[in-house]
């Protein structure tokens, strides 16, 4: 069994040497050996200061150009940027309690209904909404009427919700620009959402 080094890179094994490149003859047992290392996740690599091949463990988004290990700052940060929007979707929609005993859902739907509802009441001079339906704190449906008022600060606590989850997010995309390597790989997602927000 052989491997195969290029440009001071290992490329892989071989049963047989070919024409072009360097081969340096492996055992099987120590070829065995790297396999289930590799196999546990390592990353094989060619150490051109002891002439072997060796394995190493990379952390998330590390990468290794030859015998360097790097991390990968663009992923890292993608990474971060991905679940800051799914943190701000989630926040954003979360349910809050209403006059202290029903569950609201703050969802699109929900906001346009609401201003529908309001403005149907305005035109037809109404000042009261029947049966506008709820979740009780156990998570069961109920069904409550609402006055206009209620309705109207039912829309403002939405729309807090949701503008200071987009804050949080804009708030933390700009931290993240000023944020060391190490920091970004340390950087707590939900948790920096979470005291922002106030959760």
């Amino acid at each position: 069994m052989y491997y195969k080094i290029e440009n001071g890179k290992f490329t892989g094994f071989y049963e047989s040497k070919d024409k072009t490149g360097s081969y340096t003859e492996i055992s099987i047992e120590d070829w065995q050996s790297i396999l289930d290392k590799q196999s546990q996740g390592e990353v094989i690599f060619y150490n051109s200061k002891s002439k072997k091949l060796e394995t190493i463990k990379l952390g998330r988004f590390e990468e290794l150009d030859g015998t360097v290990v790097s991390t990968n700052i663009e992923l890292l940060k993608q990474s971060i940027l991905s679940e800051l929007s799914e943190l701000k979707t989630e926040f954003a929609t979360k349910a809050f309690i209403f006059n202290e005993k029903y569950l609201q859902k703050n969802r699109d739907v929900d906001k346009a209904n609401l201003t529908s509802i309001v403005v149907m009441l305005n035109t037809t001079k109404q000042t009261v909404f029947k049966n506008w339906k709820f979740k009780d704190l156990n998570g069961s449906d109920v069904y409550a009427d609402l006055s206009i008022v209620d309705m109207l600060t039912m829309a403002n606590i939405m729309q807090t919700q949701t503008t200071n989850t987009l804050i949080a997010e804009s708030k933390l995309i700009k931290k993240l620009e000023t944020l060391s390597v190490e920091e970004l790989k340390l950087f707590d997602a939900r948790k920096e959402f979470e005291t922002i927000v106030g959760a």
